[in-house]
C-alpha cells in the first residue's frame, strides 16, 4: 500500500481548513495517511482516524499587533523559518521516511519543512491551499537577504541543489509542486504553477447551536491579534445586545467584562457552527474564509497583518462580503458595514451564490488523478 505523509504547521488552521481533513480521509481508504506536525493537533488527527506523528513542531502563540507590528511579523519568520526546532523537525521527518517510506508528501502553503523533505529523498510534492493570501513584494525584497541565508544553511546541510536558492519566497515555492485548490478561478487571483481546483463541498447545518435570533462569529486571529479591534468587537456587542456574539479567542490573551450576549471559545469548531451564523467577521485567515464560503455565510473581512489583503479584496469584487483594509477604516466604517452586510439581502445572496458554485465543481476523486500524474513523472526519471 502507497504511503502519504500530509505535513503542516501545529495549528488547526492548518490541517482543517477548506476540506483537508476530508481530503485525508478520502485518501486514507485507498492509501496509508499518515499526519506529520506538533503535539497541539495529536488529539484531532486521531479522531479523524488518521495516523499521527509528533515531528516536534511548536505551536506558535498570536502576536499583539498594537506593540511593534515588525518584531511580531519576524517572530513568525524566525519560527517558520529559523528555528532550531524546524532543522530537527526535518531531520526527524527525513529519519521517519527512511524507517516507514514515503510515496508522496502533501502539505499546507506554509509549512516549510515539507519542501525540503521532498527534496532531500525526491519524494513528490502537493500543496493544498486555499483562497490566497499574498503577502506584499516591498516586505518580500526586505526579507529576501534574511531568506536566502536561512535556504543556504538548510540546503548545504541537506545537500539540495543550488538550483533551488533562485526560487523566491516562501520555501513551499521552492519545491516543485502541484498546487489543490480548494477554491474556484473565479475566486482565486494566485494562477503560478500548476493548479487543481476542487472547490469545496457545501457545509450544512447539524443544530450546534440553538436558533435565536440573529448570530454573529469573529475571530481574534491565529497569528496576530490586536486589542482595539477586539475592543471594536465588543463595543459592536454592546451596542446590538439583541444579536448573540459568538468570539473565539485563546484563552488568556485579552481580558473583558462578560456581556450577556456574547459567548467566548477557546477553540470552536467553525465547521459545525458557521451555518448557523449569519455573519463571519474574520481577519482573512485561511481557514475562517473557506469554512464561511461552504458554509454560504456573508463575510466581514478586517484584517490587522497585509498578509491577508488579497482574500479581502476578492471578497469583496465577489460581493460575498466587505472588506475593511486598515484598523482606520474599521473603527470608522465597522458598526455601518455590520449593519449593510446583515439588512441587505445582496451580500447573502452572492454568499450563497459563491458556496454553490464552489459545490458545483467540487471532486475530490480529481486528487486520484494528480496522483496518478505524479506517480508517472517519478516513475520517468
Amino acid at each position: 500500500m502507497k504511503r502519504i505523509i500530509y505535513l503542516c504547521e501545529p495549528t488547526h488552521g492548518h490541517i482543517d481548513y477548506g476540506g483537508v481533513l476530508e481530503l485525508l480521509s478520502f485518501l486514507n481508504k485507498k492509501y496509508k495517511v499518515s499526519v506529520y506536525s506538533g503535539s497541539l493537533l495529536k488529539k484531532s488527527i486521531r479522531k479523524s482516524n488518521l495516523q499521527f506523528f509528533d515531528i516536534g513542531l511548536t505551536n506558535i502563540k498570536p502576536s499583539n499587533m498594537a506593540l511593534n507590528v515588525v518584531d511580531n511579523i519576524f517572530y513568525h519568520i524566525e519560527n517558520y523559518f529559523f528555528s532550531d526546532n524546524v532543522i530537527k523537525a526535518i531531520a526527524r521527518t527525513c529519519k521517519r521516511i527512511n524507517q516507514e517510506g514515503c510515496d508522496l508528501i502533501i502539505s499546507d502553503p506554509y509549512c516549510h519543512v515539507a519542501p525540503v523533505v521532498s527534496q532531500v529523498n525526491s519524494i513528490p510534492f502537493i500543496s493544498v491551499v486555499s483562497p490566497p493570501r499574498n503577502v506584499s513584494r516591498d516586505f518580500l525584497q526586505r526579507l529576501y537577504p534574511i531568506i536566502t541565508s536561512f535556504k543556504k544553511k538548510i540546503y548545504a546541510q541537506y545537500g539540495i541543489s543550488e538550483l533551488y536558492l533562485n526560487k523566491f519566497y516562501p520555501v513551499t515555492h521552492a519545491s516543485p509542486s502541484c498546487r489543490i485548490n480548494f477554491s474556484i478561478k473565479e475566486f482565486n487571483i494566485t494562477k503560478k504553477c500548476d493548479s487543481v481546483y476542487l472547490g469545496g463541498e457545501k457545509i450544512e447545518s447539524v443544530q450546534y447551536i440553538k436558533r435565536d435570533g440573529i448570530h454573529v462569529y469573529y475571530s481574534s486571529g491565529t497569528l496576530f491579534w490586536h486589542p482595539q479591534q477586539i475592543e471594536l468587537i465588543l463595543n459592536l456587542a454592546k451596542n446590538n445586545p439583541d444579536i448573540h456574539f459568538h468570539i473565539s479567542i485563546a484563552k488568556g490573551l485579552f481580558t473583558f467584562n462578560k456581556l450577556p450576549n456574547v459567548i467566548i471559545y477557546d477553540f470552536v469548531d467553525q465547521k459545525k457552527l458557521f451555518p448557523d451564523m449569519d455573519l463571519i467577521i474574520t481577519q482573512g485567515g485561511m481557514g475562517t474564509v473557506n469554512e464561511a464560503i461552504r458554509a454560504g455565510i456573508p463575510i466581514l473581512d478586517i484584517p490587522v497583518f497585509f498578509g491577508n489583503y488579497a482574500q479581502g479584496e476578492e471578497i469583496q469584487a465577489f460581493g460575498n462580503g466587505i472588506f475593511l483594509r486598515t484598523l482606520d477604516e474599521q473603527k470608522e466604517l465597522l458598526e455601518k458595514s455590520f449593519i449593510e452586510l446583515l439588512e441587505n439581502n445582496f451580500y447573502r445572496e452572492r454568499a450563497k451564490k459563491l458556496q454553490q458554485m464552489f459545490h458545483n465543481v467540487y471532486d475530490v476523486h480529481k486528487i486520484l488523478a494528480v496522483l496518478k500524474k505524479k506517480e508517472n513523472l517519478v516513475s520517468r526519471k
